[in-house]
């Protein structure tokens, strides 16, 4: 299940829970676009509830996007705080901390990640 909520001012909650259905994923992929159009500061906190995965079709549109959307991120998006759930590792943090443009924070709670938000909405990190 997908879904998403902002928090104002400007904290949009992602949450990811259970599997994704293709409409799960279909609203994600336009929740990113929307994202991609704001002209106003946010922070993204993900909450994920244990992996899942997109399809490689939904995974080839999800780097279509952030490739496309890359310098409107860097303007207005000010970071992502990830909430991993299950396993704290992801073997692919570096991975993707190098490849976006606004700092990757992790928190071990949905409380934790928007204070994080919130400190990156303000400047700091």
């Amino acid at each position: 299940m997908f879904s998403v909520e902002e928090i104002p001012p400007g904290v949009v909650r992602l949450t990811f829970a259970g599997g994704m259905t293709v409409a799960d994923e279909a609203a994600y992929l336009a929740t990113l676009d929307r994202l991609a159009t704001r002209e106003t500061p946010f922070v993204v906190v993900a909450l994920m509830a244990g992996r899942n995965p997109l399809s490689p079709d939904s995974r080839k549109r999800q780097a279509l996007w952030f490739k496309r959307s890359r310098e409107q991120l860097r303007s207005y998006c000010r970071g992502l705080v990830r909430v991993p759930g299950g396993s704290a590792h992801d073997p692919g943090r570096d991975r993707l901390a190098a490849a976006l443009p606004f700092p990757l924070a992790h928190a071990g709670s949905e409380v934790e990640a928007v204070a994080i938000a919130h400190r990156l909405l303000a400047g700091g990190q």
